[in-house]
């Protein structure tokens, strides 16, 4: 995940990432302390907007789209649309949820494999 993390920040199309474990995070002395530097395998990152995220899901050939935490296999969701599609827009802002969010669950899935997925679903 943490490497994941720091490759989405460095790709153009990603707004921002959320990850504790980056220099970037608020809440990293705090994740340090807790996770002792390992903050597990979830993580998000935004793109421009709602349809760039859709079409960036569509694309993806070993990233699954599904809402479960901590398979096996490498997840990805659009947590604004599915797991809070039915909380208010008030609701939604106050817990940080926008439609530009991805979540990222990172399964057993090597590292390179997962690289090349989200580039050629940047690329195509």
């Amino acid at each position: 995940a943490y490497q994941l993390a720091k490759f989405l920040s460095g790709q153009e199309q990603v707004v921002k990432v959320g990850y504790t474990k980056l220099e970037t995070s608020s809440y990293k002395e705090i994740s340090d302390k807790l996770f002792s530097g390992n903050p597990g395998a979830m993580l998000t990152f935004s793109l421009e907007s709602k349809d760039a995220c859709f079409r960036f899901m569509d694309k993806l050939q070993v990233i699954r789209r599904a809402t479960n935490l901590f398979d096996n296999k490498t997840l990805i969701i659009h947590p604004e649309s599915t797991i809070y599609g039915t909380f208010s827009p008030e609701m939604k802002y106050v817990m940080g949820i926008e439609d530009t969010l991805l979540r990222l669950s990172v399964g057993l899935g090597d590292f390179v494999d997962l690289k090349n997925d989200i580039l050629q679903a940047f690329d195509n």
